[in-house]
Formats: structure tokens, C-alpha cells, sequence
């Protein structure tokens, strides 16, 4: 059911992330969600007390900057990001640069102890 939901949020053009807020509230805590939107068929585990990773998981995060990603990053691309945190943006690097190369690191210390 929720799985539905997130799918029907993420087609919204307006108002996701704040539907995204309230559909947090149903799902306890983290979860291991199956992605919707441009990352259908992707699984991430997302803290759905966080308002960002809940909005992740209805992509309704950043979706202008993934628009833009989308037109600049070709399928042969080599790809390095820094900062990657939990990885969300670099699954849109490496749908979009299928044939190409995503690197990505996270230099916080701390995240990888998060149970996320």
C-alpha cells in the first residue's frame, strides 16, 4: 500500500515533498523501501524520521538538480562526486551514465555508524 502511495506522489509536479512529510509519518522509522519515479527497480534504506529521506523516497528530493543532472550527464560519462552521503544522487548519476563510471565518497566519519 505504501509502496503505491510513494509511486502515486512521485508523479505530483507540485506539492511531493510535503506530501512526502505526511506519508512519513506512517512508516515507522527506517526502512528498506524499494525506489519509484526515475529509480524504479533501486532499493535504499532510508530513515523515513528524516523529512529529506522520506522526500527520497517519494523523489521528491531536489528534483530540479536531477532534471539538470539528466540533460548534462551522458550515457559514457566517468562520474567522480564527493559528499555522497547516502548515495541517493549518485543512483541518478549512474541511471543516467549507464555506460559510464560513477565514483563516489563520503568523507563524514561519523554517517556509516548511522543505522541507516
Amino acid at each position: 500500500m505504501l509502496h503505491l502511495l510513494r509511486q502515486t506522489i512521485s508523479h505530483f509536479p507540485k506539492g511531493r515533498a510535503r506530501m512526502a512529510r505526511n506519508l512519513a509519518r506512517l512508516t515507522p522509522g527506517i526502512a528498506t523501501i524499494k525506489m519509484v519515479g526515475s529509480l524504479t527497480g533501486c532499493q535504499m534504506r532510508l530513515d523515513f524520521r528524516d523529512c529529506f529521506q522520506a522526500a527520497m523516497a517519494c523523489s521528491a528530493y531536489q528534483p530540479d538538480l536531477i532534471n539538470v543532472l539528466r540533460n548534462l550527464v551522458r550515457s559514457d560519462d566517468i562520474i567522480l562526486t564527493g559528499g555522497s552521503h547516502i548515495g541517493y544522487l549518485m543512483l541518478h548519476l549512474a541511471s543516467f551514465a549507464r555506460d559510464g563510471l560513477v565514483i563516489g565518497f563520503e568523507a563524514d566519519p561519523l554517517l556509516p555508524d548511522k543505522k541507516w
